[in-house]
C-alpha cells in the first residue's frame, strides 16, 4: 500500500469558494500520485433548497432547467476551466441528492476510490461533510484534506512517526512522492512528552530524565528504520517537544511554523506512551486549525 500511488480519486465539492482550490490541487496532486480517474462529486441534501447565487439566478431566469442539471452544468464548467478541453487525466462530474456525509462514503466505496479529497475549512459553509468524521469512517480510501492555504507544490513533507507499522507506511509513501517531485525534503517527526518543569524532580534529575527520553527516541528511530527496511537517505529526523502536552497541537504547530507543503499521517498506530489512532491523535490533527494540507494514508 505505501509504495503504490493512487488510481481513483473522489473530490467532494460544495459550490463554495474553496472549490476552485480543490480542483486545482486535485489536478496538481494527481500528477504526483499517478491518479488515473477523478470523480468530482457535489452532494445536495435537498435540490429544492440549493443555496448558491449562480443556481438561484438559473432558477429565476431558466426555471425549465432542473436544479440538479443546473448544478451539474456549473460543476462541469468549473472543472473544465481548470483541467482544460483535452485533460491528461480522465474525470467525471456527479451531482447527487442525500445526506452529504453518508453519500460521500457510499459513492467513494461504489466507485472504488482509493483517495478522497475534501476541503478543510475553519468555518463550515453547510456542506455537511466534517473532516474528523470523514477521517474516522472512510474504511478503504486514504483521505486528503486541502486547506485554503494549500500550495501546489510538495517540496517539504512532514511525517509524524510513532515507530509503528502505520507510520512506516506513511514515511514510505512520502518517499514515493519525493521521487516524483525531484527528491522533496522529508522530515520524520517524533513527539517527546517531557514532564513539567520541577515535577517531582530537581533540576539535575529533570535534565537527566529528558536526555534519557531523547536518547531512547533516537535509538528507537534507528531500530524503526531497520525493522521496516526504510532507507534514511533524504529524510531528516526531528524530535518535537510537546511543550503544551498536546501531541496533535505540537505536530500542527510544527508543520505550520516549518512551512511544510504536506503533512502525511498513517491511519493507525500505537506507542507505549500514547495511542496514535483515529479518535485520538490523528483525528485531533485533522481537527486542528492549520494551513498545512493533510494526507491520511491507509
Amino acid at each position: 500500500m505505501a509504495n503504490r500511488q493512487f488510481s481513483t480519486a473522489m473530490v467532494a465539492l460544495d459550490l463554495s469558494k474553496l472549490d476552485e482550490k480543490l480542483i486545482r490541487y486535485a489536478k496538481f496532486i494527481g500528477s504526483k500520485m499517478d491518479v488515473k480517474k477523478f470523480y468530482f462529486i457535489h452532494i445536495v441534501p435537498d435540490f429544492s433548497t440549493i443555496k448558491n447565487l449562480d443556481l438561484d439566478f438559473s432558477k429565476k431566469f431558466a426555471p425549465e432547467i432542473p436544479a440538479d442539471e443546473a448544478a451539474l452544468k456549473k460543476l462541469e464548467t468549473e472543472v473544465k476551466n481548470i483541467f482544460g478541453p483535452a485533460p491528461e487525466t480522465d474525470y467525471e462530474c456527479m451531482v447527487v441528492e442525500g445526506k452529504p456525509y453518508q453519500q460521500l462514503l457510499h459513492w467513494a466505496e461504489l466507485k472504488n476510490a482509493d483517495l478522497v479529497i475534501v476541503g478543510k475549512k475553519e468555518i463550515s459553509e453547510g456542506s455537511g461533510i466534517h473532516a474528523k468524521r470523514v477521517a474516522r469512517n472512510l474504511k478503504n480510501a486514504s483521505v486528503l484534506f486541502v486547506t485554503p492555504d494549500s500550495r501546489e507544490k510538495v517540496e517539504k513533507i512532514l511525517v509524524p512517526i510513532d515507530y509503528s507499522e502505520n507510520s512506516a507506511r506513511a514515511l514510505k509513501f512520502a518517499k514515493s512522492i519525493a521521487l516524483n517531485e525531484s527528491l522533496a525534503k522529508i522530515t520524520a517527526g517524533y513527539v517527546v512528552d517531557f514532564p513539567p518543569t520541577g515535577y517531582h524532580l530537581n533540576e539535575e534529575e529533570y535534565h537527566s530524565f529528558n536526555q534519557m527520553l531523547l536518547d531512547t527516541a533516537k535509538t528507537s528511530y534507528s531500530e524503526f528504520l531497520s525493522r521496516y527496511e526504510i532507507n534514511e537517505a533524504g529524510t531528516t529526523y526531528k524530535i518535537m517537544e510537546n511543550a503544551w502536552h498536546n501531541i496533535a497541537g505540537a505536530i500542527s504547530e510544527y508543520a505550520d511554523a516549518g512551512d511544510f507543503d504536506l503533512l502525511i499521517i498513517g491511519a493507525k498506530g500505537h506507542t507505549p506512551f500514547e495511542a496514535f489512532m483515529f479518535g485520538s491523535v490523528t483525528e485531533k490533527i485533522v481537527g486542528q486549525k492549520s494551513k498545512t494540507p493533510i494526507l491520511v494514508v491507509r
